[in-house]
């Protein structure tokens, strides 16, 4: 008994698997789907560099070690490099060792320090400052607009505004320029959500100064 064999897919076939395929997508066309995938690459491709320089950078822009404190102490030469020059996101906690508040909530800044160390946030960095630890150190309290202790500032990236009525004003946050206080009660979910949400502020400002260069770099003047 000789074998039956089946007949090859022909043209009549493909159309016929080719309507069951548009049936269940709708029959988007493909010039419809490839502005919404160049959209998307795009978007990821902006977002990337700044996530990975994140991830991999250290406390002053090196590559992060496994021995990383919770909390890093600054003197008063790297506070005055982060505020000439962007290089991280930095939570600072001014106190002075005398302080007896600065003690109470001492133990709630290194629960923050040890939660977004274990998150590996990227692009913060929890400090704390002693404003006495040297005649440079007062000084620079003071420009800051440290009037007690303790005091929380957030130091990141573009303008920030202290509340909605500083934000229809445009008056910012502090006298200086990229920072904003802390104003509430120093529990350690606020200080995270605080944190959170002043980092995302500085990550939207640092995604549209890149997304503006490169809108620069694509123009070309007309001849």
């Amino acid at each position: 008994m000789e074998a039956i064999t089946p007949p090859k897919p022909g043209t009549a076939w493909r159309r016929r698997r080719g309507r069951r395929i548009g049936r269940l997508y709708g029959h988007v066309s493909l010039s419809a789907v490839i502005p919404f995938l160049l959209l998307v690459l795009g978007f990821f491709a902006l977002l990337l560099p700044s996530l990975c320089h994140g991830a991999a950078a250290g406390p002053f822009g090196g590559q992060k070690t496994k021995k990383q404190k919770p909390v890093v102490s600054l003197t008063s030469e790297e506070l005055l490099d982060h505020l000439e020059e962007w290089n991280t996101d930095l939570a600072i906690f001014f106190y002075a060792p005398w302080c007896p508040y600065c003690k109470l909530v001492g133990p709630y800044w290194d629960m923050l320090g040890e939660w977004h160390l274990a998150q590996t946030t990227p692009s913060l960095l929890i400090t704390r400052f002693d404003c006495e630890q040297d005649a440079l150190a007062m000084d620079i309290c003071m420009y800051m607009g440290v009037t007690q202790y303790p005091t929380i500032q957030y130091l990141g990236y573009g303008s920030y505004y202290q509340n909605l009525l500083s934000w229809l004003f445009r008056h910012p946050g502090s006298n200086v320029d990229r920072t904003v206080f802390f104003e509430g009660v120093p529990d350690p979910e606020i200080l995270k959500d605080w944190t959170l949400m002043m980092k995302g502020i500085s990550g939207w400002h640092r995604w549209r100064e890149g997304w503006r260069k490169r809108t620069k770099s694509w123009r070309r003047p007309c001849e």
